[in-house]
């Protein structure tokens, strides 16, 4: 019998919770007779080499150089090479006429996804458009333009049940939305948090962990400043995983605030033994869809203080750690509540070990998007 043939289009091989969602999904696809695909552009070299497994396909995309002044002559020679490289990729992916074409996210990736022949095609979205609509603003002319560009499509499928409420608030309904939450591949978290970590942390300190980019949404400046303020009176160290655009800025808050109990780890292919140490986990995202990280750190036993927001409001349970409103301060005493008594931070790692379920978090919901696909 004939494999079916999938192409999944994204932007690139990895860069954050997208790029795990999809080596997990194209990972379980191939396992199970698929011939998959994945074209995506390399960022790093183990990109260039089975970025997401021997058993899937990779078609290398182009890359353009972020570097160049914009509307430059250096900058028009880029987007030039960029557009006439991405033709051609698009034209040898339409060529080989796939059983399932999917866009793994949104934005201008769903766009070139319409260009592409598939005999079904399926789009992912895992913003939260209601907070992050100006990131869509320079792929389409106005909403019902993104909405058209939905309509192509036999589902588009949101990551959480925020993110299509978001959506149709924003942009209004398309008509083929569905929710299915993104698998958690629990196995391989717990494989790779068993790995020796690099870096040791001090035992006689509390630990705090934060992962994700630097960038405006996730909020660090202001968890930086949070952890300046507590640490006048509560020490501790903190190490943030991630890299991003609000990196300088962050580097200069600490050079000034003489911060030395802070570690900026920078992007890992491995977060996991860095989490595995933590005493406690924290988001200070003003913006979630799914809250992938926040669950993460469940997994892992470690209790969690999040700025509060839908997208972790609807995965989170109070007796795993505490919610606290978007503000230093508020920020600063959800953090200084579970420091300063361990009785309660116990109580949360006890509540985890024995409440938080991680069965459904990966085959089941893997098996009801194989059902998708197929139906």
């Amino acid at each position: 019998m004939k494999k079916p043939r999938i192409l999944f289009y994204n932007n690139f091989y990895s860069s954050g919770g997208v790029e795990v969602f999809l080596h997990n999904l194209s990972g379980y696809l191939a396992e199970n007779g698929y011939d998959v695909t994945v074209a995506a552009a390399p960022r790093y070299k183990a990109d260039f080499h089975h970025p997401f497994g021997p058993k899937v396909k990779s078609v290398w995309r182009p890359l353009l150089e972020p570097r160049y002044k914009r509307h430059s002559l250096p900058w028009i020679l880029d987007h030039l090479r960029y557009r006439i490289l991405e033709s051609a990729v698009e034209a040898y992916l339409s060529l080989k006429g796939y059983d399932i074409v999917v866009a793994s996210q949104e934005k201008w990736v769903m766009r070139n996804t319409t260009k592409l022949r598939g005999k079904k095609k399926f789009a992912w979205v895992h913003s939260e458009y209601s907070t992050r609509r100006p990131l869509h603003n320079n792929c389409f002319a106005n909403a019902e333009e993104e909405l058209n560009c939905m309509r192509h499509f036999k589902k588009v499928v949101c990551v959480s049940e925020v993110s299509r409420q978001g959506l149709i608030q924003t942009l209004g309904d398309p008509g083929n939305l569905i929710v299915k939450y993104n698998p958690i591949n629990v196995k391989r978290i717990f494989d790779l948090a068993a790995v020796p970590c690099p870096i040791t942390r001090n035992p006689n300190l509390p630990l705090l962990v934060s992962v994700g980019r630097l960038d405006p949404e996730k909020q660090y400046p202001l968890l930086l400043e949070a952890c300046a303020a507590l640490h006048k009176e509560t020490p501790f160290e903190l190490w943030i995983v991630g890299e991003g655009s609000d990196r300088p800025a962050m580097e200069a808050f600490m050079a000034r605030e003489k911060i030395d109990y802070v570690r900026l780890l920078g992007a890992q292919a491995n977060p996991y033994h860095y989490l595995a140490q933590a005493d406690l986990f924290v988001s200070s995202s003003k913006t979630e869809s799914y809250g992938l990280a926040v669950q993460e750190a469940l997994i892992l036993g470690v209790p969690v203080v999040a700025v509060q927001c839908l997208g972790i409001e609807e995965v989170f349970d109070s007796r795993f750690g505490t919610l606290v409103s978007n503000s230093v301060e508020d920020l600063r005493a959800g953090i200084e509540k579970y420091l300063r008594d361990k009785k309660l931070l116990n109580e949360c790692r006890d509540n985890i070990a024995r409440y938080y379920r991680t069965d459904d978090l990966y085959e089941k919901r893997l098996e009801a998007i194989r059902g998708m696909l197929e139906e």
